[in-house]
């Protein structure tokens, strides 16, 4: 559903409009699978339910650093909720947190995180929860 959202956001027939799934971005020592990918657009889409354990920080920069920018979409059956999680990003800038709810297939996009929005290097990551960084 996400993926579907995502996709009806580009102009039909558009060559941004082209959404990959689970794709691996960055180099072969330094790389994260991202949940979806729009490569022309330069967006990554994380869909956070199972794993919680995001090593986000990590995640971000290596996005960052191949010039994608980022959406973070929580399943709101999974184990970290999206409020909380959007809680602490908002030490480090200002972002919203998108949900899934899939027993009303709901969807709601967060705000899309680039370089400039937030710091990165901020000293605050070493307060965040262990599973953040």
């Amino acid at each position: 559903m996400v993926a579907k959202k995502v996709y009806n956001l580009f102009p039909h027939g558009s060559k941004i409009a082209r959404v990959d799934l689970e794709r691996r971005v960055g180099n072969k020592s330094d790389f994260v699978i991202t949940d979806l990918l729009s490569d022309p657009a330069r967006v990554a889409i994380e869909v956070i339910y199972k794993n919680t354990d995001l090593g986000l920080q990590r995640r971000l920069r290596t996005l960052f650093d191949e010039g994608y920018a980022v959406m973070l979409v929580v399943v709101t059956t999974s184990d970290l909720h999206p409020d909380r999680l959007e809680r602490y990003l908002k030490r480090v800038g200002p972002i919203q947190v998108g949900q899934f709810d899939p027993s009303t297939m709901a969807t709601r996009l967060g705000s899309l995180v680039r370089p400039g929005t937030i710091d990165i290097d901020a000293q605050v990551w070493d307060v965040l929860p262990q599973y953040l960084s």
